[in-house]
């Protein structure tokens, strides 16, 4: 039995050039990537940028995800 693939992008320019989606579907099967993985690497960008610009990454009071 063939599964159809249905590859779900956010339309970052990278997933198209690294070849790879957020969220795929396989027949009735639906794979998401690492969430915790993705959510760490983009805080961690937000801490460097918040570093860079003077602030206390420790004193931040609210992150919305």
């Amino acid at each position: 039995m063939k599964l159809t693939r249905i590859n779900y992008s956010s339309g970052a320019p990278l997933e198209e050039e690294a070849g790879y989606s957020r969220v795929v579907k396989a027949g009735p099967f639906v794979y998401v990537g690492d969430a915790y993985a993705q959510a760490k690497y983009v805080l961690d960008k937000q801490v460097k940028l918040l570093k860079e610009a003077g602030a206390k990454p420790e004193k931040v009071v609210k992150v919305n995800i």
